[in-house]
């Protein structure tokens, strides 16, 4: 009896040693895997804030020296002394002036040519933040290239550009308030949506094409913050969700060709970070940023 009971003794302590030593093993497992996860997170989050960053860098670019505000001014400045001259002409006819009307016809000819050369900067202007947008992509993915960063067994590079989409933020009017000289145009406008109810600033993305014979023309106003009270609107991150695409210009390594109207104000980039679990296992994981244009600058005087 003695004999048994030394056996059954020393048979539940190693029963128990075993015991003790799986459940060791399965507490060490689920701490270094949540560790390894967490880890990833980290690694995820610093991406995405490194992401937001770039995005920013690109937004301001797209309004650089206010160039999107200028060709803004522009298109409406053009629109107004098109119509003016147009009126002017009409004048000429119904006033028995005749004598002026070769010079009248010769101020609208001048005006719409001089939209012409407008509306070739607006497309020349376009492609260039297409192409610049492009560029930035290209040097971020060539860094993602240079090495990877590993912490507790997850092995990360930088994240890489996949898709980079330009277009604008809903909600954000134009930059140009209507005019206000001719009360036709201004009807006219108020008749066809063309402007904002309140700030009566151009609606973005509109074409605020002319009543009459010059109605073939086309006036692009893009959206674009307005200066308020002195103070220029920040480049910025914004939701996804408020961004409102024209086309994808970027995907997978190479510059897409996509035609749009208006001057974008607003980009978002689709990136992926790919990471190794110890090195057997291989995961991505989607990242998204949104980066608004900087507002008009407000002028000096």
């Amino acid at each position: 009896m003695k004999q048994a009971s030394i056996i059954y003794r020393r048979t539940s302590s190693g029963s128990m040693l075993i015991l003790t030593s799986i459940t060791i093993l399965l507490i060490v497992s689920v701490f270094m895997l949540c560790f390894t996860l967490h880890n990833l997170l980290f690694q995820c989050d610093r991406c995405q804030q490194s992401s937001d960053s770039l995005v920013i860098d690109m937004a301001g670019a797209m309004n650089s020296n206010d160039r999107i505000s200028q060709i803004n001014e522009m298109e409406a400045r053009s629109r107004e002394l098109i119509f003016n001259s147009r009126q002017h002409l009409n004048a000429c006819a119904q006033r028995d002036l005749s004598f002026l009307a070769p010079l009248c016809d010769k101020f609208v000819v001048e005006a719409r040519d001089g939209h012409s050369l407008i509306e070739l900067e607006r497309k020349n202007q376009i492609e260039q933040i297409c192409r610049e947008l492009c560029l930035s992509a290209e040097r971020q993915n060539k860094i993602a290239q240079q090495g990877g960063w590993t912490l507790a067994g997850v092995t990360t590079n930088a994240s890489v550009i996949e898709r980079i989409e330009a277009g604008r933020v809903d909600g954000v009017e134009s930059n140009v308030p209507a005019a206000r000289l001719h009360e036709e145009l201004l009807e006219h406008d108020m008749q066809r949506g063309f402007l904002q109810k309140g700030s009566m600033l151009f609606r973005a993305g509109v074409n605020a094409k002319l009543p009459g014979e010059d109605g073939d023309l086309d006036f692009m106003l893009s959206g674009l913050p307005a200066c308020v009270e002195g103070v220029s609107a920040a480049t910025r991150n914004v939701n996804t969700e408020v961004f409102v695409p024209f086309g994808v210009i970027y995907e997978r390594g190479k510059a897409s060709v996509s035609k749009f109207s208006h001057l974008p104000n607003a980009v978002r980039i689709s990136s992926v970070l790919a990471a190794d679990l110890n090195g057997n296992q291989r995961t991505s994981v989607k990242i998204f940023s949104v980066g608004a244009a900087n507002g008009a600058l407000c002028s000096l005087d």
